[in-house]
């Protein structure tokens, strides 16, 4: 009965290898031959057929390694043979990092500042304290700064300090030097904050040249990691770098070998360039990095090994070969050197060089290997067991194959090759803990019923990727260029059929027909679009589709991250149509995401502070500044005219006046004084701004009129909620007071001690945080964030009145109405 318990679940095993068998039809039916022929021999035959087939199958559906064009000169029929390939040295690192995440290190007390730099500010001492038990608020024991567009920092209570290009140190000192000649005993700490980014130009043989994005503290490698990383046509080892036009090269493997950036920290808008690839020669085995590398004229092999990790211990160094091409007789050569002669001798491009071994195993070690987080080999102990280093099933990789893993054991004098099958399952239930031996190798396999994602359309490369736990839009488009395309979905009959045949008709696990419908659904040209023109359309195995705008989604670098990816699901890239032209809206203040946003036509108000993630507590939208900059120079000109108009009026009064009075003529001239210098700065007054009259603060509420529609180009600021009451004008005092429920101007106008001899107490008005003008009358309500203007009075005729309130807001409110009726 056992046996034939084992029988079955070992065919169960057996046959689950074709199911990734190659469509070709000799392979399958090869391979359904072999599992017809396990099933009929020896248990322990059967074992051996099952981890055979079952690599077979799991090697064949493997992605093969694409190899450069120098890693093909140096990997050449022995490669077949021995299984090792290798590979330039260096250009791996930067794909094993995410390119989307900045780089933020510590600062040092040598680090130099830039402007827009945030700084945190620490304040201690004896002074501190005092005014801290006084109620005195103008020290804070810890706020914040930034450097400003002209390179000072200002600090509430000490003043402004220069900051740009200067080291944290130096600033941090200056600025207790000044404090110092303020207060008696206080102490100031600067530290920078973290988080920040900034842009710098990476150029020549990288994987996505351009502007990129980096943090503070960021070195050259960060920098090229950003870019993509570098292309194996590049050099590592002579890359440029410019920084306050400055050049000097920089030599990567420092830092990818030995640790050492040469102190460079990248600052924004510095540039570097990449460009081709140097002379390059290999260390195929003995070292710990076999690899191909670059070297620098006069570099011989002792350098090289360094660069590979040094000699391994079982690596014999009396003796070297040294494999090259002779130019003269155009052929390889090869000699053996003594390694004290060799590790001086100067390498030549195309030059590889092997080592030979002291032994080939070790006899009391055992090995795990396979789809494990840490393969390795550990020394084995007597009474070793399987529990001693596969400890969890945290140990696995994800899609392993839980069912079984095999342990290869080597047995008798005749070292038979013994195949044992262990129940993954059981093992982790505590059922089954097998005794290792010396020389026992563990295989733990991938499960190869993986579920994929499709990426498709103008792009420069289609993919079948293989689904991980938690994957998002941003681990999709690694290393994507865009191209231009004549591939586009299909949305209406009328189109083109052919067109329409290229969606992709997608088959689980049919991988080499998904690459035949991926290739079909690609780019077909090599002229570069930037991602600004390109919208992605998600579409689910139920058929739902989502559609994203690149621009938008990666100009707000967290929405790329947080846009999951599921199983089986179809990434297509295209090119915006006509109607999805992207226009961009700046929301600021407070909102919840404040920032640059894109939209496409019919968007209004309330939609973009939605897609800023909404109001923040503090908000207050009855105060939106919502500005127009198409709207300045109509509203500057109309300004103008009305200013001329009443410039002419005054001096045509007062040059036909009949007897007029001293003080008539006196306000006249004050009034045409006041109205030529109003001249001089309308353009600065004007901002294209459109009053809205929204009075609650609520997004949903906001009506028709207001919820206008918003065009590229608007700025749009919602303003903290303001708690406060301003008087302003004719008033002994003019202040502002904590907003008192129910209270009228009256009160507050008393509270500044009342109105002045030339106050016009009969033309009093409010301006409300919406920036609308109101005649105050009796029983007007004032609410928080209004400010009340009181008039200056004008003796003579009453002509004056009207310019008067016209140079307090009237003006600007017609403009703006005008405004909003010609757009």
């Amino acid at each position: 009965m056992k046996k034939i318990l084992t029988l079955a679940i070992l065919l169960t095993f057996c046959m689950e290898p074709l199911a990734f068998a190659s469509s070709d039809v000799a392979d399958t039916a090869s391979a359904a031959a072999r599992v017809k022929m396990v099933q009929n021999e020896d248990p322990a035959i059967n074992l051996d057929a099952f981890e055979n087939n079952y690599q077979e199958a799991a090697e064949s559906s493997a992605p093969k390694v694409v190899l450069s064009p120098i890693e093909q000169i140096f990997n050449g029929k022995d490669t077949a043979v021995s299984g090792k390939v290798l590979h330039q040295a260096g250009y791996d690192l930067f794909t094993s990092g995410s390119t989307s995440q900045t780089s933020v290190g510590k600062f040092g007390n040598s680090y130099k500042l830039s402007i827009g730099e945030k700084i945190n500010v620490y304040t201690y001492g004896d002074s501190v304290d005092v005014m801290a038990i006084s109620g005195a608020s103008l020290v804070s024991p810890s706020s914040s700064t930034q450097v400003d567009s002209k390179g000072n920092i200002f600090i509430p209570g000490v003043g402004l300090v220069k900051a740009e290009n200067r080291t944290i140190s130096d600033v941090e000192n200056e600025v207790n030097r000044v404090a110092a000649q303020k207060y008696k005993s206080m102490k100031i700490r600067l530290t920078v904050a973290t988080g920040q980014e900034f842009s710098v130009f990476v150029y020549g043989q990288v994987n996505r040249p351009g502007r990129v994005l980096i943090g503070n503290n960021s070195s050259v490698f960060d920098a090229l990691n950003a870019a993509g990383g570098v292309k194996k046509t590049g050099t590592l080892r002579n890359i440029s770098y410019t920084s306050d036009n400055k050049t000097k090269s920089v030599d990567l493997y420092k830092t990818l070998f030995f640790g050492n950036d040469d102190g460079i920290i990248v600052r924004p808008n510095d540039k570097i360039f990449v460009g081709k690839i140097g002379d390059v020669a290999a260390i195929k085995n003995g070292v710990t990095v076999p690899a191909i590398y670059e070297i620098l004229p006069g570099e011989n092999i002792e350098k090289v090994v360094a660069f590979a990790g040094g000699l391994l211990p079982q690596t014999q160094v009396s003796e070297v070969t040294l494999i090259g091409f002779d130019v003269n007789l155009k052929q390889k050569t090869a000699e053996n050197i003594a390694w004290d002669k060799a590790r001086s001798k100067v390498l030549r491009s195309g030059d590889s060089v092997e080592f030979r071994e002291l032994y080939n195993n070790a006899e009391n070690i055992v090995t795990i290997q396979g789809n494990v987080k840490h393969p390795t080999t550990y020394a084995y102990k007597e009474g070793m067991r399987l529990s001693d280093i596969l400890k969890s099933e945290d140990e696995l990789l994800e899609e392993t194959f839980i069912n079984q893993a095999v342990i290869r054991r080597i047995s008798g004098k005749d070292n038979t090759i013994e195949t044992i099958p262990i129940f993954l399952k059981e093992f982790f239930a505590g059922m089954n803990d097998p005794v290792l031996q010396p020389k026992d190798i563990i295989n733990v396999y991938k499960n190869t019923n993986s579920l994929f994602v499709d990426v498709y359309g103008c792009i420069n490369t289609p993919k079948h990727l293989t689904y991980t736990a938690g994957m998002t839009l941003n681990d999709v488009m690694t290393d994507i260029q865009f191209l231009e395309s004549d591939v586009q979905k299909q949305d209406v009959e009328t189109e083109n059929k052919e067109q329409a045949e290229t969606e992709v008709a997608y088959q689980k696990g049919a991988v080499e027909e998904n690459s035949v419908h991926l290739a079909a659904g690609t780019a077909n040209s090599n002229k570069l679009i930037p991602a600004e023109k390109v919208a992605v359309e998600i579409t689910t195995p139920s058929g739902a589709t989502q559609v994203y705008y690149l621009y938008d989604i990666m100009i707000n670098s967290d929405r790329i991250k947080s846009i999951a990816i599921s199983p089986e699901d179809k990434i297509f890239f295209r090119t915006l149509r006509g109607n999805e032209v992207m226009k961009t809206v700046k929301v600021s203040g407070f909102v919840k995401h404040p920032g640059v946003y894109t939209f496409v036509e019919g968007k209004r108000l309330a939609d973009v502070i939605k897609m800023a993630g909404g109001l923040s507590k503090e908000a207050d939208l009855r105060g939106v500044v919502f500005k127009r900059t198409n709207l300045q120079g109509k509203q500057v000109e109309l300004a103008h005219k009305n200013n001329e108009r009443d410039i002419k009026l005054i001096e045509g009064r007062m040059a036909s006046a009949y007897k007029p009075t001293e003080a008539d003529q006196q306000s006249k001239a004050e009034m045409l004084e006041m109205l030529k210098a109003e001249d001089q700065t309308i353009a600065q007054k004007y901002t294209g701004q459109i009053a809205l009259n929204i009075k609650d603060n609520d997004i949903d509420k906001i009506k028709d009129l207001d919820n206008i529609e918003v065009q590229d180009g608007d700025d749009i600021y919602i303003p903290r909620t303001s708690n406060h009451v301003s008087i302003i004008g004719e008033v002994y005092n003019e202040q502002s007071f904590v907003y008192k429920k129910g209270a009228n101007a009256k009160y507050y106008i008393k509270e500044v001690g009342g109105y002045t001899p030339n106050a016009n107490k009969f033309r009093l008005y409010k301006v409300s945080v919406n920036g609308r003008a109101e005649k105050i009358r009796n029983g007007s309500d004032i609410q928080p964030g209004d400010t009340i203007v009181v008039p200056r009075k004008i003796a003579g005729n009453d002509w004056i009145t009207p310019i008067c309130e016209t140079l307090k807001g009237v003006a600007s409110i017609i403009v703006m109405a005008f405004a909003i009726n010609k757009w």
